[in-house]
């Protein structure tokens, strides 16, 4: 009883906290406001919500309140072209994002040039490829940034 007691005064201190003043692109829904709150406050929180409900927008909005962060975002190959528009359609098109797609020269030479990127979009299989010590150790360095 006492830790669900906790856990309810927790979640309240999180939604009541207030957001720096920062003018949206796109109107956020009630869970992304709530999903960005936490994001701010909590800077190891994750959004493990279900595919579809909207992650790319807290995501977005987080780094146009913080300029100058960037933002390495692994997730599956089906979607990488997705993050990478909506993030051009949530931050107004300022910021820069690009995905590691095609060869792996392709995406080497993308991970060379990742300081013109805001927003370096990967697959699963892309990370754990190219993320081993099996690749150069100026590569391995270069994705270490990112994070």
């Amino acid at each position: 009883m006492a830790q669900e007691q906790h856990l309810r005064s927790l979640e309240k201190r999180i939604t009541d906290r207030e957001l720096p003043a920062t003018a949206f692109t796109t109107t956020p829904m009630a869970h992304q406001l709530e999903g960005l709150c936490k994001l701010y406050y909590f800077h190891r929180y994750a959004l493990f919500w279900e595919a579809g409900v909207g992650k790319t927008k807290p995501v977005v909005d987080l780094l146009g309140m913080l300029p100058g962060e960037r933002a390495l975002v692994v997730t599956q190959r089906a979607v990488v072209n997705n993050w990478v528009n909506e993030v051009a359609r949530h931050s107004g098109g300022k910021l820069r994002a690009v995905g590691l797609t095609g060869s792996n020269q392709a995406k080497r030479k993308v991970i060379a040039a990742h300081k013109d990127y805001d927003v370096v979009v990967a697959s699963y299989g892309t990370a754990r490829t190219l993320g081993t010590g099996t690749l150069a150790p100026s590569t391995v360095n270069t994705l270490r940034t990112l994070v």
